[in-house]
């Protein structure tokens, strides 16, 4: 079942917290998003900071007497995603991209900060070193390859060899640009 992870980073929301994760009883302040989750029921509450790669310490669900327990008291929105990314690579069942956050704001106004992170990218999926020949100058050439390479679909045609049917569309836009601007010198002589 695929899921959400809830890190709670505030010392007060275990209140919230227990009427979030799927517990009996309704209280008036948190009746809204209570009634949200649990209908729902996605959200996998994070207990212990250890051990990211593995599937202990998630709760769905939390009885009226059991004691509610996180070690991300304190911690930064930052640490709750780096540890949300370590144990995405490790479970495919967790949405990913997606975590909530039960902070200070929550006992305030009834919500869950809901986060939508991806890792840390240059844009570059190989490295510099490999777009750069022993001169140290940009490799057009192996730019290319290992684009297409990695996407295909960038590139409909080849640069040198370029497909008879694009050169012929090009060359009766042009040809029809030629006319309109000819229609358009002969209207202004007249």
């Amino acid at each position: 079942m695929s899921g959400v992870l809830l890190f709670c980073v505030y010392e007060g929301g275990e209140t919230v917290l227990r009427h979030q994760v799927c517990c009996s009883s309704l209280s008036d302040k948190v009746q809204f998003t209570r009634t949200v989750l649990n209908a729902i029921n996605f959200l996998c509450l994070v207990e212990r900071r250890a051990n990211a790669t593995n599937g202990t310490h998630l709760r769905r669900s939390l009885g009226d007497e059991e004691k509610l327990g996180t070690e991300f008291v304190g911690a930064s929105k930052q640490d709750c995603q780096s540890w949300a990314l370590q144990r995405q690579a490790h479970d495919k069942a967790l949405i990913g991209g997606l975590i909530a956050v039960v902070d200070e704001r929550s006992l305030e106004d009834d919500t869950v900060l809901m986060m939508d992170y991806n890792p840390p990218d240059n844009g570059i999926p190989f490295g510099r070193e490999r777009l750069i020949d022993h001169n140290g100058i940009f490799n057009v050439d192996e730019a290319q390859r290992l684009v297409v390479e990695q996407d295909p679909e960038i590139f409909d045609y080849s640069i040198d060899g370029r497909d008879e049917s694009v050169e012929a569309a090009q060359a009766e836009f042009e040809t029809a640009r030629a006319t309109e601007s000819k229609k358009i010198e002969e209207e202004q002589v007249s």
